[in-house]
């Protein structure tokens, strides 16, 4: 019987949690932190979304914080620990902090807190190229502000750089913790 020795380096546990606006690029980074580094995804937003879109038929920005907001107001928590339940991984990335009690939540989860930074006129550029239908009053909901600074490890800039500059980030920032 032969036994093979594994080589595969042990990964560190570790739980990230995502925050910026929408079109920022938190879904790039969850997906680079996926592929490359072995999280599972874990995403609310693609819950409120698929929601979202079965509800109205569409999805628009206003449906989506109307949906988001109801389920909120029965359950401030229902929406990560909906994205949270089927992930079983030590390492996961959930890319949807969009309130202080979230990234409060996610915290005492073991979450540490990334900033994913893009000026808004990138957010919007990308929200239209992936077809999304917004005004710049829905950067004015609760789920856009800007939280303190001071909640987040890790500032992450996808300013309109190359992905592969952005990619190189990330890692670095892994690279770090791990």
């Amino acid at each position: 019987l032969l036994k093979f020795k594994n080589t595969m380096p042990e990964l560190k546990p570790t739980r990230i949690a995502l925050n910026g606006r929408a079109g920022s690029g938190k879904s790039v980074v969850a997906r680079r932190l996926c592929e490359r580094h072995g999280f599972a995804h874990a995403s609310s937003g693609a819950i409120c979304r698929g929601i979202t879109a079965q509800l109205f038929g569409v999805c628009d920005r206003e449906n989506l914080n109307k949906v988001s907001q109801a389920i909120r107001s029965i359950d401030t928590t229902l929406w990560i620990r909906a994205a949270l339940r089927t992930q079983h991984s030590t390492r996961i990335v959930f890319d949807s902090v969009r309130y202080r009690d979230d990234a409060a939540c996610l915290a005492n989860e073991g979450f540490i807190l990334w900033r994913i930074e893009c000026p808004i006129n990138i957010c919007v550029e990308r929200l239209i190229a992936r077809g999304q239908t917004f005004t710049m009053a829905d950067f004015d909901h609760p789920s856009e502000a800007i939280l303190p600074s001071d909640l987040f490890t890790t500032f992450i800039k996808n300013d309109g750089r190359s992905l592969t500059e952005v990619y190189l980030e990330i890692d670095r920032a892994i690279d770090r913790i791990s």
